[in-house]
């Protein structure tokens, strides 16, 4: 701002630029002019894609749904296509995930109080987009295309995937503006609309987990680390292993029972006998191969949910009680350090909080904390790992990596038979 208070600029991150406007009748609307500060990537690189996700998380108004990625950067104009992403602009992918991770806030969704996750452990880093994990505490999601229905259903826009289906209604139909009637939750992943595959490409491509300082070597807290990461193996890894620092990996993309005609709008979730299921919760997923069944369980019951809980209820009109039941989809641990308050509802506010809270169901479901103490390890020194975690850290395997490498055992996939006919 002018030190005299009659011009203002606003720095155009993703447009490459700075806009300077005059403020001097204090209505702040004269927009005067951009001024380039770089050259925007090219339109149809892969850098020029990135940016075009970008845009669309960030935005609260809107970007077109298609025939985006050769379409330079400063003509995509937001305000052009208000009501997309939000009625009024209120909020973005943004607002709860700032540069991706988390706000820190537990919010009342129709599953029940939940907390931010942060989206730098949504895929695996080290390899592509078909590395992922479910999302959501339920596991009610599989993809960030199913987030199009977050749009439409909690921000009351007409969301990214209308143009094809009802052309030039979104301002005026907002969320009943007709839609890809392919995106359902655990539906299609890709192809929904341009802008939803660059939202997921930014999410891979460009969010990443915050670093921690590392103790000196031969430190006192350097030793500290390697007991810390020696318990952790021992009581932490079968469940927060792996590439992405949880055992919550989609194995069911690809196989033909997960791949029905969409769901009648009651139905959230298709029925299948690989899948068990309530309501769009993905609790397992069976898979029966030539060989041998296996069956990997999603949700974890770690005691951390209490159906007595008043604040356990579902942000719907008949405030029914919250999914959790079951168990919770289990989060990542990439740079946890970060990320308080912590558990689904966001009770517990610091890391040893969790301690006392959380079960270990291969112990007999005792805490944290009890197990412990039980067996003489050091809860300061799990708590020193635990702060060190992030990008750079090794990984141990964890039972997702288990049951993938079985499956790559188990023989081919056996498809259900087909439903029985009057003929039959």
């Amino acid at each position: 701002m002018r030190q005299d208070g009659t011009r203002g600029y606003a720095n155009n991150e993703a447009n490459f630029s700075v806009t300077s406007m005059n403020i001097e009748d204090g209505v702040c609307l004269t927009l005067q002019r951009d001024i380039s500060s770089s050259t925007p990537p090219a339109p149809g690189s892969f850098d020029h894609a990135v940016l075009v996700g970008k845009v669309a998380f960030f935005t609260a108004l809107g970007i077109p749904d298609n025939d985006i990625f050769g379409t330079p950067i400063r003509n995509i104009i937001p305000r052009n296509f208000k009501g997309k992403m939000s009625k009024d602009a209120w909020s973005s992918c943004g607002s709860c995930h700032p540069d991706g991770l988390a706000d820190g806030v537990t919010w009342n969704f129709g599953t029940g109080p939940r907390q931010t996750i942060p989206l730098d452990g949504t895929f695996n880093k080290g390899t592509d987009m078909s590395d992922s994990r479910l999302l959501n505490w339920s596991a009610i999601r599989g993809s960030n295309t199913d987030f199009n229905n977050n749009s439409r259903g909690v921000q009351f826009g007409c969301g990214f995937a209308s143009d094809d289906f009802d052309p030039g209604q979104c301002f005026a139909k907002g969320n009943t503006t007709l839609a890809n009637p392919a995106i359902y939750d655990h539906g299609i992943t890709q192809g929904g609309s341009d802008a939803l595959d660059a939202q997921t490409l930014w999410i891979f491509a460009a969010v990443r987990a915050l670093n921690q300082p590392q103790p000196p070597a031969n430190s006192s807290d350097a030793a500290a680390l390697q007991r810390g990461q020696a318990i952790f193996g021992d009581k932490c890894a079968s469940c927060h292993g792996g590439p992405k620092w949880t055992k919550s990996e989609i194995f069911h993309r690809d196989n033909p029972a997960l791949t029905p005609v969409p769901p009648p709008p009651a139905v959230q979730m298709p029925l299948d006998p690989g899948v068990m299921n309530r309501a769009n919760e993905l609790r397992s997923f069976t898979f029966t191969g030539t060989l041998k069944t296996l069956t990997i369980n999603y949700l974890e019951d770690v005691g951390t949910f209490n159906v007595n809980n008043p604040l356990e209820i579902r942000d719907n009109a008949t405030a029914s009680t919250a999914l959790g039941a079951d168990g919770f989809n289990v989060p990542s641990l990439l740079s946890i350090n970060y990320h308080a308050p912590y558990l689904h509802s966001g009770e517990a506010e610091t890391l040893q909080d969790v301690f006392r809270l959380h079960t270990l169901p291969a112990l007999g479901g005792v805490t944290i904390e009890e197990a412990l103490i039980q067996q003489g390890d050091s809860a300061s020194d799990l708590l020193v790992f635990l702060k060190s975690i992030d990008g750079t850290t090794p990984h141990f395997r964890s039972e997702g990596d288990e049951f993938r490498d079985n499956l790559r055992l188990a023989g081919p996939f056996l498809q259900p038979p087909p439903p029985m006919t009057s003929s039959q």
